[in-house]
């Protein structure tokens, strides 16, 4: 049985969203391991290409937007996308104690 794929697209932002999180770590921790948590990150983005609906309900923001959130928690940090029939769009990449709701409200004022 052949397993459905989905083409998953990384948002603008959400690639911003990635090289932050890279910069911060090589600025705050000392160790090297900024490459190897985007890598990963990474890795999780891709795999929402084979079950993105493996995900839960971003709760935050459930009733405040028409579409659906999804989200995949990693290493630390929240993987926010949505789900459009065949696609998959990754939206932001934060890190799990920031307020999501206020990400996601000013991204969106931004449009």
């Amino acid at each position: 049985m052949r397993t459905k794929r989905y083409d998953v697209f990384v948002t603008v932002a959400a690639s911003y969203d990635l090289e932050d999180i890279e910069e911060w770590l090589e600025r705050h921790e000392p160790d090297g391991r900024a490459g190897s948590v985007v890598d990963d990150l990474l890795y999780c983005i891709d795999g929402l290409s084979r079950m993105p609906t493996r995900g839960s309900i971003v709760p935050e923001i459930d009733h405040l937007v028409a579409a659906e959130y999804r989200q995949v928690i990693h290493t630390g940090y929240r993987i926010i996308y949505r789900i459009d029939t065949t696609q998959v769009f990754v939206i932001a990449v934060v890190h799990q104690r920031r307020d999501v709701k206020s990400v996601m409200m000013a991204r969106a004022l931004r449009l």
